[in-house]
């Protein structure tokens, strides 16, 4: 599904926002995840560069039993690298806090943008496992702030289960098949490469006005 944007020139912004579990059972496919991660943020800049009329934000969460932002929302830079270094899986799955913090945190740096439609959101959460570690957030508190991001047509969420079933998890958010996959922890690499080539179409279609609220579609 794609919101037809009025005037494709006014939105010419899109933050980035990857929420990656770090709980001990990544640990299996830590190298790997890291690895594509520190791709998707380099293709992220890529993006800046082909597309030199649009702006690009990142910002990177992790999380375990306690919410991190390594990166906090900034531009897309050349020195991202630096925010990688030293994150390590342990603890358990604070996925409702990690996803509720992540609202909050673009929401408090980037509101005006998004409340003048100079912006758009693209928010992807990777996960192993069940929820069992937040203790602000609910699941119903998570399906109604993204009931009510998805109604501004201005954000996009997609949920990626590795090694596991995300079906219930985002079913309980409303978040249909379209934006939800569920993946092998042996295959992060092509993971990564789709996250990419979805981007790429995700910032096409945004130039002709349209912005892609199904991520995997």
């Amino acid at each position: 599904m794609e919101n037809q944007n009025s005037n494709p020139m006014q939105n010419r912004k899109t933050i980035y926002q990857f929420v990656l579990d770090r709980s001990g059972s990544m640990g299996d496919c830590w190298p790997a995840t890291i690895q594509g991660l520190r791709s998707q943020f380099a293709n992220i800049r890529n993006l800046k560069i082909e597309n030199p009329e649009q702006e690009f934000y990142s910002a990177l969460c992790v999380f375990d039993s306690v919410i991190e932002f390594p990166k906090p929302l900034s531009p897309a830079g050349p020195n991202d690298e630096q925010y990688f270094a030293g994150i390590l899986p342990r603890g358990g799955t604070a996925l409702f806090d990690a996803i509720g913090d992540s609202i909050r945190h673009i929401e408090m740096h980037s509101g005006e943008m998004l409340d003048n439609n100079e912006a758009s959101v693209v928010m992807v959460i990777l996960t192993d496992g069940h929820e069992n570690s937040s203790s602000r957030y609910s699941s119903d508190m998570i399906r109604r702030e993204m009931d009510r991001l998805r109604a501004t047509d201005l954000w996009s969420f997609a949920f990626i289960g590795a090694d596991f079933d995300i079906t219930a998890t985002a079913n309980s958010f409303n978040i249909n098949a379209n934006s939800r996959m569920n993946v092998s922890k042996d295959n992060m690499r092509e993971t990564f490469g789709l996250i990419d080539e979805k981007m790429h179409e995700y910032v096409a279609l945004k130039k002709v006005g349209s912005i892609k609220k199904d991520f995997f579609q």
